[in-house]
């Protein structure tokens, strides 16, 4: 419900943000060799996996009260057993 939309639009925005700062790191890096910059790169590049799992975790609040999940076992077939259709074509017609 209104939590799950919430928190999307947190995780969302945060993610947003942290993109140009990803984006800038890697390039101070890349073509200044600037070495911190690279420490900062990394920890953008771990939130934005961290921010995507907490994304893709509000599913959670959105099904908590909606799905009842249940194991059950499924007896196996008989394979040498006819079908009711074979047992139909096999009864002789009166004429």
């Amino acid at each position: 419900g209104r939590l799950s939309y919430y928190l999307k639009i947190l995780f969302t925005s945060l993610y947003v943000l942290s993109t140009p700062i990803l984006v800038a790191s890697f390039l101070l890096y890349w073509r200044k060799c600037i070495t911190w910059a690279y420490d900062v790169f990394a920890l953008c590049e771990y939130s934005g996996v961290f921010l995507n799992i907490c994304f893709h975790g509000c599913a959670f609040f959105d099904i908590r009260y909606k799905v009842t999940f249940s194991v059950r076992k499924i007896e196996d077939a008989i394979q040498n057993e006819p079908t009711k259709q074979q047992q139909v074509e096999a009864i002789p017609e009166k004429h």
